[in-house]
């Protein structure tokens, strides 16, 4: 019991969830997928001695370590976020009422699909997206800690540049430095690896070719290049069946019937289909 329990908080919401979550509102170290290490994937702050204390000292990481995603938010946004919990919290009864709103929805996307997934060790990929809905949670709170400094300042500025400060203050420290720091590694400009790699499967299918695929790494890449008959023919390519109908779904337009067994490991590597069937043209 006692070491589930440690799996459970040290890898499930540890470095499953939380380390999620201080991505979009501390920093993080690069986008090298962590399996638990010090040296990539691990959120960061850009304060030093908090970060060399944590993972060691972070300007001594060779060029060879250090890449795009290194992104740095000073906790800037967390700050904002608790100020705003705060001032949600002292709005009274209603006040109190929202909170536990906001806190629901930020549970109920997070720590409880923690629980639900129950995500094993060494996972494929980074699994950050499945916790979306509690970053957009928390960013409501960001937007409430605006107003928590709005009021804060009231009783030192008068009305007009009291609003009009914080409004820039935050907009340069928060979304500005979050804009600046992420623009670079979520930029798609001239990112062309899924295209060309769906490209390439498919122009080496002789005609009528079916192609089986495994998983989504090597599927997802054939819908944009073979998905959708107008864009193919664009593209200078023969309209393909949409990918995943070949694999997952008996297919009336291609006449493919193969039940499970004919494609599981059994021993076969050639499945000889009907003569009789043909993908259309």
């Amino acid at each position: 019991m006692g070491e589930n329990l440690r799996f459970f908080f040290r890898y499930q919401v540890g470095h499953m969830y939380l380390r999620y979550f201080m991505w979009n509102f501390a920093g993080r170290q690069d986008d090298v997928q962590s399996h638990g290490g010090v040296l990539h994937g691990n959120w960061i702050t850009g304060i030093g001695f908090l970060d060399n204390y944590r993972l060691g000292d972070q300007d001594a990481r060779p060029p060879s370590m250090q890449n795009r995603a290194t992104n740095k938010f000073y906790m800037l946004p967390l700050i904002l976020g608790l100020l705003g919990i705060f001032y949600q919290y002292n709005k009274g009864r209603e006040g109190k009422r929202g909170l536990w709103l906001v806190f629901l929805l930020f549970v109920m996307t997070g720590l409880a699909i923690v629980v639900y997934l129950n995500q094993y060790p060494v996972q494929p990929r980074e699994r950050d997206y499945a916790f979306a809905g509690s970053f957009y949670a928390y960013a409501i709170w960001i937007g409430l800690g605006v107003l928590a400094l709005v009021e804060a300042l009231k009783k030192v500025l008068p009305d007009s540049l009291n609003a009009a400060l914080v409004t820039l203050v935050t907009l340069v420290l928060v979304p500005g430095i979050m804009i600046a720091e992420n623009w670079d590694d979520h930029d798609r400009s001239n990112r062309y690896t899924a295209r060309d790699l769906g490209a390439n499967y498919l122009k080496t299918c002789a005609e009528q070719a079916v192609v089986f695929t495994n998983g989504d790494n090597d599927t997802f890449p054939l819908v944009q290049p073979g998905g959708r008959r107008s864009q193919n023919r664009c593209q200078g390519m023969q309209p393909q069946l949409p990918a995943n109908r070949l694999v997952h779904y008996p297919d009336e337009e291609a006449g493919i019937r193969i039940k499970a067994p004919a494609f599981f490991p059994s021993g076969r590597e050639v499945y000889a289909g009907d003569p009789r069937h043909h993908l259309p043209a």
